[in-house]
């Protein structure tokens, strides 16, 4: 979750914020067909408001979106385009749904049989796909003070 400013006005706005990380996977319907799905970060706070879920459940949680066959290509290149410049593409939304998380077991590629809840989550309203993990950038104002003079140590 995120708070950023509303427009012009003198009150923040709260902002979902989904942390997007894989490329669309193919999954099979039972009736056959394919459908596509990333699987997302949320934040800890808002899967144990959404889900009931103790922390611990929900740390372990695999939550994913669905994204439509039409915009696999769009999301999979901006997934790839992100990550080769080190930042982390988001899904910002003013608010999410997430499913009643299902309790599934499955076995690992080491052999290992693992437990944990598993749940799909939707925007309401428009999304927005942006990036995350950007450079903080100096104000020209600090870059003239921090100019002015290298050998004065007065910060």
């Amino acid at each position: 979750m995120a708070i950023q400013p509303y427009e012009n006005h003198n009150y923040w706005e709260v902002v979902m914020r989904l942390f997007l990380n894989t490329e669309p996977l193919p999954n099979k319907k039972s009736e056959g067909g394919v459908f596509y799905t990333i699987l997302v970060g949320v934040p800890m706070e808002i899967l144990v408001e959404k889900t009931g879920l103790s922390v611990a459940e929900a740390k372990a949680m695999k939550v994913t979106y669905e994204v439509h066959a039409e915009k696999v290509s769009t999301w999979a290149k901006a997934f790839r385009k992100a990550q080769a410049k080190g930042r982390k593409l988001v899904l910002d939304a003013d608010d999410i749904v997430i499913t009643n998380p299902k309790l599934e077991t499955y076995v690992t590629k080491t052999g290992q049989t693992v437990s944990c809840h598993k749940a799909s989550v939707w925007t309401v309203g428009d999304g927005k796909l942006s990036l995350s993990g950007g450079t903080i950038k100096l104000s020209d104002e600090l870059q003239d003070l921090l100019e002015e003079d290298e050998d004065d140590d007065t910060l």
